[in-house]
């Protein structure tokens, strides 16, 4: 194409018409590519089998988030300072 039909051509299309063009002549690129599948990496399963977990981890029934009332002993070994930031947090 000669440099000056190049030339006028550009100036014809306004900016949103030059971008609409390139999105028009991209958009099949884009959908026609098919994304990788990404590997199934199972890091959690690989590395904490079922037999691994009910070793570490408390039955449900003796599950509990926090300490009971019972507990408290442990509560109160720890250092003055240490509960009250703990507890500010």
């Amino acid at each position: 194409m000669c440099s000056s039909v190049k030339g006028d051509l550009m100036a014809q299309l306004t900016r949103r018409e030059f971008l609409a063009t390139q999105a028009i002549l991209a958009a099949p690129l884009m959908f026609s590519r098919q994304q990788p599948q990404a590997a199934k990496r199972n890091l959690l399963s690989s590395a904490w089998p079922v037999t691994k977990l009910n070793d570490v981890l408390a039955p449900r029934g003796r599950f509990h988030p926090f300490p009971t009332a019972s507990e408290r002993s442990a509560w109160e070994g720890l250092p003055a300072d240490m509960r009250t930031a703990m507890v500010e947090a």
